[in-house]
């Protein structure tokens, strides 16, 4: 978040690419994802991560991953 409030966009992507690495099904790392490249005006990518965000949520994403790793 610090990241992304001091508008450092492309730490930001370098950072949540690596916690992807350790939690890869954690929807709201894809939809902070869409939030920044939303703010690069970059519309498209923003959709496709908004998009993955939304399937996880909907599938649990979040919840099947911290069942596997407790």
């Amino acid at each position: 978040d610090f990241l992304f409030e001091e508008e450092k966009y492309d730490l930001a992507l370098v950072a949540l690419n690596k916690a992807l690495l350790l939690r890869p099904f954690d929807s709201q790392y894809y939809e902070m994802m869409g939030d920044i490249y939303h703010k690069k005006k970059e519309k498209d990518k923003a959709l496709q991560y908004y998009r993955i965000s939304k399937k996880l949520e909907g599938k649990g994403g979040n919840d099947w991953f911290r069942s596997r790793n407790n």
